[in-house]
């Protein structure tokens, strides 16, 4: 569909959430004007963009999926135009996740890495910016960090399993012990 028609009826829905959306087209304005038709008055827009200079600028990098990326006080200027209140986050990887509450103050937060006997510090530019707007009071959110360890170490044991399934001697040990595993199972059942 397109953003700047959304087949939806005025001030019919709570939520409109859009991630990875406004980079890859450049009629930003009619998508905001949009989102305000199709949101109930007291609505939440939850919106994300890549930072142009963090994303792109500083890493000499172009993403040929982006049209229009937005610098953060464009990204600003954008959704003040149409929402009363907005909170801004930054968003950084790490080997999780996180979103921390954007402050002035701060244009980078520092992480670490390594292990009990060396440490780095790795600096992590907020890549990717998200914005809570509505013309409502918005409700506090705190910063918040996902930690990923779990994900991969089950990433890791899924590959290590593939790893000892697609072995020789598990194909054959599998194979060896097929007949009594099919006669384990006839006696079960009986």
């Amino acid at each position: 569909g397109s953003t700047s028609s959304i087949p939806l009826e005025d001030h019919s829905i709570d939520v409109v959430i859009s991630f990875e959306t406004l980079e890859h087209h450049d009629e930003h304005e009619e998508m905001m004007m949009e989102v305000k038709r199709v949101l109930k008055p007291e609505g939440v827009l939850l919106i994300s963009t890549p930072d142009k200079y963090f994303y792109s600028d500083l890493r000499s990098y172009k993403n040929q999926y982006h049209v229009k990326e937005l610098y953060k006080p464009q990204f600003i200027n954008l959704i003040s135009k149409y929402f009363s209140n907005y909170q801004i986050f930054t968003q950084s990887y790490i080997s999780g996740n996180s979103i921390i509450i954007e402050d002035s103050k701060r244009d980078y937060f520092e992480f670490y890495s390594g292990s009990f006997e060396k440490l780095e510090t790795i600096t992590s530019y907020p890549q990717f910016l998200i914005a809570q707007c509505s013309n409502s009071k918005l409700k506090a959110i705190n910063d918040s960090i996902f930690d990923g360890k779990q994900l991969l170490d089950s990433k890791i044991l899924e590959k290590q399993l593939k790893y000892v399934y697609n072995s020789n001697s598990y194909k054959v040990g599998n194979f060896i012990l097929k007949p009594f595993k099919a006669i384990q199972k006839f006696f079960k059942f009986k």
